[in-house]
């Protein structure tokens, strides 16, 4: 779920409320594995002072990325910027179905206020979601 395509929700004055939101179909009840997608110039600190939030229904994962998997040589960047995937959690679905999927942090920027909002740190940026089954 990439954020460029995800609605966007930004607060000039809170940040820390800014969201992006998708809706998605899930064809196959089950486990997922939530992975976050970063953009980040410094593999060894994402550099993310806040947690992140993910919900989903009325569950919700409330974490602070940490780099699982570095990706020297991924088609999503261009240098100085290297991929860094976090692993956020998991999220059991009961049946198939539509649902809204939402990410909660000062770092989901809509393009209209990206360019107000030039006194954030360049140095990490939110790319994508990623939902996986879980595998045992």
């Amino acid at each position: 779920l990439e954020l460029q395509k995800a609605e966007c929700y930004s607060d000039e004055n809170d940040p820390s409320s800014n969201t992006a939101e998708w809706k998605v179909s899930i064809a196959k009840a089950g486990r997922y594995n939530i992975l976050l997608s970063s953009a980040t110039k410094d593999t060894m600190n994402l550099s993310y002072t806040h947690k992140i939030k993910v919900t989903l229904q009325d569950n919700q994962l409330d974490i602070k990325p940490e780099s699982n998997k570095i990706l020297q040589d991924s088609d999503e960047v261009e240098y100085p910027y290297f991929q860094a995937d976090s692993y956020m959690g998991t999220f059991y679905i009961q049946e198939p179905g539509e649902y809204n999927i939402q990410i909660i942090s000062e770092l989901v920027v809509s393009e209209e206020s990206g360019a107000k909002l030039a006194g954030l740190s360049d140095d990490i940026k939110l790319m994508s979601l990623v939902l996986s089954p879980s595998t045992r």
